[in-house]
């Protein structure tokens, strides 16, 4: 990608490093023309360049010109001519069935991780890679009076991911709400194995199966596998009746969103929770299926409810 805009740019004879707004933008243009007016991998191109150039010890883009960019991405975006294939949201309603009629929470140690897993990237309004972001105790800070929280450390210097390139991370609330809610798993998760001063140890662990009698062996000096969960995922939606191919980790993150924008949560709160700059917070509301999410008051921590882990 960096070699097409290197030669795109010599090609009109414009400077391409020092990168400009002129340079970039028109390379940004040019670019989702040949890709048919898809817009879908506009902000990658531009992350590329951005790399390559920290890497390179060359001037990126001021942040005026940066601006400039972003609302030129916005309206190519707005502008996209090719209907993107979307996963559907997995809406709070699709958990809660799962929690009754599939996931065996009280049996099996490996439904109880995958359930935790599933309330915690919804909860969150949470990436993929902030998920299995080798998330540890130490990122997890508990609040079990008044408004219980705990508030997720997602993306220190040495961790990969989108997230760890703004240097501190980010610090997410996850409140407690009725029901099950990612809070309640959590915490008893922490519970079931003493992590609470076990800083080191990786909150979600690898899963180890041991094929004669079906049992697991969890190692938490090892982060969990996003592979193993995409097969719980996949096998949840399964046994639900759903098609699995029309959800994936993301679909997390567009449930989360999807049941705040039903609640009635003013987007600006949402672009907040969910750290979008910009409304592109919208192309996560996919109600299409018609299901009501639930209360944003009590995900947003207005609430005060004292219960039990509900499974």
């Amino acid at each position: 990608m960096n070699r097409q805009y290197y030669l795109y740019s010599h090609d009109r004879r414009v400077v391409a490093y020092p990168p400009s707004y002129g340079s970039v933008g028109s390379f940004l243009v040019y670019f989702v023309a040949q890709q048919k007016g898809s817009s879908k991998s506009v902000a990658n191109v531009l992350s590329n360049l951005r790399v390559l150039c920290a890497r390179a010890e060359t001037p990126w883009l001021s942040p005026s010109d940066m601006v400039r960019i972003s609302h030129l991405i916005r309206q190519l975006k707005l502008d996209d001519a090719v209907e993107v294939k979307r996963k559907n949201p997995l809406l709070k309603s699709i958990i809660r069935k799962a929690l009754s009629i599939h996931w065996k929470v009280r049996e099996s140690m490996s439904d109880f991780l995958a359930a935790t897993i599933t309330l915690v990237g919804h909860d969150g309004v949470l990436r993929g890679d902030e998920i299995f972001n080798n998330l540890k105790v130490k990122d997890v800070r508990w609040f079990h009076d008044g408004n219980r929280k705990f508030i997720l450390h997602i993306g220190r210097p040495e961790q990969p991911g989108k997230t760890a390139q703004l240097g501190s991370g980010i610090h997410q609330d996850i409140w407690d709400y009725p029901g099950a809610c990612a809070y309640k798993f959590l915490a008893t998760w922490f519970d079931l194995h003493n992590l609470w001063n076990k800083t080191e140890a990786y909150i979600f662990p690898r899963v180890h199966k041991v094929h004669k009698d079906q049992s697991v062996q969890l190692y938490f000096t090892e982060p969990v596998s996003k592979r193993w969960y995409e097969y719980q995922l996949a096998n949840m939606i399964q046994k639900l009746g759903l098609d699995s191919s029309e959800y994936s980790v993301h679909s997390l993150r567009a449930g989360g969103a999807t049941d705040l924008f039903n609640a009635g949560t003013p987007i600006a709160q949402i672009q907040h929770y969910g750290r979008w700059l910009t409304l592109t917070a919208l192309i996560y509301y996919r109600d299409r299926l018609g299901f009501v999410g639930f209360n944003c008051a009590m995900a947003f921590g207005t609430g005060r409810y004292r219960g039990e882990c509900d499974y």
